[in-house]
């Protein structure tokens, strides 16, 4: 069989997101995207986002033409090179309208096939207590003032085990809940 042409696309790069919640070390679970609403607030006008099975976002973009393109025949491996592209800025923010993640704002360079990994932290409607418990309050600074979006570490060091670190997220009013896994007796 003879091959008249290949098409050949370049992606400009991907993002995906992952529950940073809770235990650090472990291994984290994806959040698709198709679950979350996604605002581009900056970026170029010929991006395009196209949602994956995986829970990916893909970029696409136009320019440079050389990350489209038609190939006359079967593609060389230089063909399938990609492209230089300059790097670009992407803005915007998610958020989840099941209201299990606290939204995310975010910024990053994109570009030449580069890949994204955006860390989201649960509300407190998407942090139930297990067997082991949890913790919950409210993070404010010495004048009692709120400290919104602020990421919270608790490490915790057992008599006879390694240290588990715990992280969450306070809300836009400061407040917290930490639901701790894998906590010893």
């Amino acid at each position: 069989m003879k091959v008249l042409e290949t098409l050949v696309l370049h992606g400009s790069g991907w993002l995906e997101c992952a529950d940073a919640s809770g235990l650090q070390g472990a291994a984290r679970h994806p959040v698709s995207m198709a679950e979350l609403r996604l605002r581009l607030s900056r970026a170029p006008r010929d991006l395009q986002l196209v949602a994956q099975a995986s829970g990916r976002m893909v970029m696409w973009r136009s320019q440079p033409a050389a990350l489209r393109r038609a190939i006359a025949g079967q593609a060389s491996g230089a063909d399938l090179t990609p492209p230089a592209e300059a790097a670009f800025e992407v803005r915007g923010d998610l958020v989840d309208p099941r209201g299990i993640f606290l939204p995310r704002a975010f910024t990053l360079a994109a570009g030449g096939g580069a890949g994204h990994r955006l860390r989201l932290y649960r509300s407190s409607l998407g942090s139930p207590f297990g067997p082991e418990g949890g913790l919950q309050g409210r993070v404010h600074d010495g004048g009692g003032n709120a400290l919104p979006w602020a990421v919270l570490r608790l490490v915790v060091t057992p008599p006879l085990a390694t240290p588990l670190t715990y992280e969450a997220q306070a809300d836009a009013h400061g407040e917290f809940r930490l639901a701790l896994q894998r906590l010893p007796a």
